[in-house]
């Protein structure tokens, strides 16, 4: 069984060498567009109403796709301390999946799509909006990011951090609680990978972009209040545009050095 990692199949690129170790920072690239928040909540409603028997209920796990109804969900990193998945998911694009509906949302979300569209990706393996379920946090996970990922608030309206625990020994691999042996896969306690410490991120305003990795850092985030219009991210993974993504980087490191955090520099290369 073939572990979910995208960056076994890639090669590092060099331009970026400098921020591999970066866990985390806002990104100097426009804020997401305003929207009507009734309309996304109520398409979101909608496409989990008409996914919940498809294969679009389902999420890329470390070992995979993974249905939202099966008994392996319940294994998921990113479950809630309640043991329930704490997201509302809605895959606008996901390579893997034959029918995702990214027109029906281009034609009733033309902004936020041209939105979407004008992150620096070469090639997208997913986008997705997440609506963080109330009283649900996410608990310690890494996502089958490209070494980096993109995230944006798209709606912010309670103060629940992402928050982070750094790798004691970081690669250019995804960081995972699991491993597979000759075909034996082990689950392994966040605590052998990771440092002890959590550290919070700090968000400049409610809405805005954000660099992830998934290489240097697990991550999960705080608990939501009493209710599920609290709160949608934007979800963006695949093949970064080295080119673009450079001076973006660049300029958000002098922008928002005080928000930065990172990890160990001394990664060593693919294992």
């Amino acid at each position: 069984m073939q572990i979910n990692d995208p960056s076994k199949f890639f090669k590092f690129p060099s331009i970026l060498e400098k921020y591999k170790h970066l866990i985390y920072c806002p990104l100097d690239i426009p804020d997401p567009p305003s929207i009507d928040e009734r309309k996304i909540f109520k398409y979101i409603e909608e496409r989990i109403n008409i996914d919940s028997e498809t294969e679009n209920n389902s999420v890329g796990g470390a070992l995979g796709s993974i249905n939202l109804k099966s008994d392996l969900a319940k294994s998921l990193s990113s479950n809630s301390s309640t043991g329930d998945y704490p997201w509302n998911l809605v895959h606008l694009m996901r390579a893997d999946l034959k029918n995702t509906r990214w027109k029906e949302f281009e034609n009733r979300f033309p902004s936020l799509a041209e939105y979407f569209l004008s992150l620096p990706f070469k090639q997208h393996f997913t986008i997705s909006l997440l609506n963080q379920k109330s009283n649900q946090d996410v608990g310690m996970h890494t996502d089958p990011d490209l070494w980096f990922g993109i995230r944006f608030y798209l709606v912010n309206n309670s103060g629940a951090k992402i928050f982070f625990r750094k790798a004691k020994n970081p690669t250019y691999s995804r960081l995972l609680n699991i491993s597979n042996n000759d075909g034996k896969i082990k689950k392994i306690s966040w605590d052998d990978i990771l440092e002890r410490d959590t550290v919070f991120a700090e968000y400049p305003r409610k809405k805005f972009c954000f660099h992830l990795t998934a290489t240097h850092a697990a991550h999960g985030v705080e608990q939501v209040p009493d209710d599920d219009n609290t709160r949608v991210t934007g979800f963006v993974s695949g093949v970064i545009d080295e080119e673009k993504y450079f001076p973006i980087l660049e300029r958000s490191i002098k922008k928002y050095s005080r928000f930065a955090i990172w990890g160990q520099p001394n990664s060593t290369g693919p294992d």
